[in-house]
């Protein structure tokens, strides 16, 4: 009996061991949930409007912002897509012109010609993959703004070229990026 309690007890000690040493070994973006994760509120560079700003561990860079993009993508997790998306370009869009229908919204996004040069959409759900390709920097009048990029979308019925921007936001030396689409 008190061998038993004794292995009891130790596979309760391992087990709470395991619970509180354990490390995430996913490969999938991790995003804030709660609001006070989330971020804080910072002035857009180009609209001096506040916007949300969310904070991906992993992501230092542009290369690493597309990289979190692609995974997004491709394991079809639509609400750290919507997370990626610059604030003022969701406000106009998801929630104005397409009246807050976040699944049309996406599917908009992947939109662009096809190797026959002929426009098309491809759906979220059918993305089987996705590369990017001619990044390059963005500038204004006051320096760099941001990046325009290609993306090689693929489904079943081929493969169509996406261009989209990337703001960048610097804060307290940090930079933040976020992708915006095409308007209308």
């Amino acid at each position: 009996m008190v061998l038993r309690n004794f292995f009891f007890l130790l596979f309760f000690v391992i087990l709470n061991s395991c619970v509180h040493n354990s490390e995430k070994t996913s490969s999938d973006p991790v995003l804030p949930d709660s609001a006070e994760e989330r971020g804080k509120k910072i002035k857009s560079a180009d609209s001096g409007s506040p916007v949300t700003v969310f904070t991906v561990q992993k992501i230092v860079n542009v290369q690493d912002f597309l990289s979190v993009v692609k995974r997004a993508v491709l394991s079809k997790n639509r609400s750290i897509v919507l997370k990626l998306i610059d604030e003022n370009y969701k406000r106009t869009q998801l929630k104005g012109f397409f009246k807050g229908d976040e699944k049309r919204f996406i599917n908009d996004l992947l939109c662009g010609n096809d190797t026959h040069k002929s426009f098309r959409c491809i759906d979220f759900e059918e993305v089987t993959k996705i590369e990017s390709g001619n990044l390059k920097k963005e500038t204004t009048g006051k320096g760099p703004s941001g990046f325009s990029v290609q993306f090689f979308i693929s489904d079943l019925r081929g493969t169509i070229t996406c261009e989209f921007s990337i703001k960048v936001l610097n804060e307290d030396g940090k930079q933040f990026f976020f992708l915006v689409g095409a308007v209308g």
